[in-house]
């Protein structure tokens, strides 16, 4: 039987892999920059693996996600940065601090000694410790820059010491992602549609306005109304209570299905989809949504 290995093997592992002497190359040169678009594509191929439920997949997609996460920490630990405990420590005091409900004296030995909170009282108090933290970096960040003479870079009218309410959400992450943050984000503060009617009626005034735009033939116009028409169909996914996400891989799924299903028709014909005409396609197409 072969040796069943441990996360401390995989510690090690990433380690030897990162030497510059007897390791690899290519994972020796790779920078922080270099490996982010390698780290997004497995976040998405764990995202695809938990959709199609099978756990073998996900077994091994959660294993890549992790190296990533081990990739980066042993490049800051190898510049002399930071280490992987300090990211565990970071980690653990963020999340023991956001759950006072939890951990009651604010360490992690402290549970259970209550019971859990509702879900409504979580997502508050979880918003209201995050909305103090983000004040408290502000802070560090104003101090940090007084110390080293440098002018931070924000508007003049803004209190120096807070942050704003929407720099909590990252613009590193996919835009679809990001405006159902910004639209959560606003909605949480009362910047919202009353009903769904009302969000309806805003995304069919977009789609009204990209095609104005699209007659006129100004490209800028049109894809700055198309970014609209995105950006309010996704809101209607938030009020229906779902992310862009997992409903674009629902239609991605469900597209994929039937354009399968109509290459195996047109193979049956002895014909390829290349070599088919629209029509063709399109009436296999009908015939199998039917």
């Amino acid at each position: 039987m072969s040796k069943r290995y441990t996360l401390q093997d995989a510690i090690a592992l990433m380690a030897a892999l990162r030497t510059p002497t007897y390791g690899c190359a290519w994972d020796a040169q790779q920078t922080m920059e270099s490996i982010i678009p390698y780290t997004l594509e497995e976040v998405y191929e764990l995202a695809e693996a938990i959709a199609d439920q099978k756990d073998g997949a996900i077994k091994k997609e959660l294993g890549d996600v992790l190296f990533q996460v081990l990739f980066f920490a042993q490049i800051a630990e190898d510049e002399q940065r930071f280490t992987l405990d300090d990211v565990a420590d970071a980690l653990v005091k963020k999340m023991v601090f956001r759950h006072p409900h939890v951990f009651p004296d604010g360490s992690l030995s402290s549970f259970g000694q209550c019971e859990a909170a509702r879900l409504e009282a979580v997502g508050e108090t979880w918003a209201g410790l995050k909305a103090k933290e983000q004040n408290a970096l502000a802070e560090g960040k104003v101090a940090t820059d007084e110390v080293k003479g440098q002018k931070a870079n924000r508007d003049e009218d803004q209190p120096s010491t807070q942050a704003y309410t929407f720099d909590e959400v990252s613009f590193a992450a996919p835009a679809h992602t990001v405006a159902y943050q910004l639209q959560k984000k606003a909605a949480e503060v009362g910047f919202d549609f009353p009903d769904m009617t009302s969000a309806l009626a805003k995304l069919q005034e977009e789609v009204q306005e990209c095609q104005e735009a699209l007659i006129e033939r100004d490209r800028a116009a049109q894809l700055d109304e198309l970014g609209d028409v995105l950006f309010s169909a996704i809101n209607i996914a938030r009020k229906l209570g779902a992310t862009p996400e997992e409903v674009l891989l629902q239609s991605n799924q469900k597209f994929r299905q039937r354009m399968n299903a109509v290459e195996s028709v047109l193979r049956q014909q002895g014909k390829t989809l290349k070599a088919a005409s629209l029509k063709e396609m399109d009436e296999v197409w009908s015939k199998i949504k039917t």
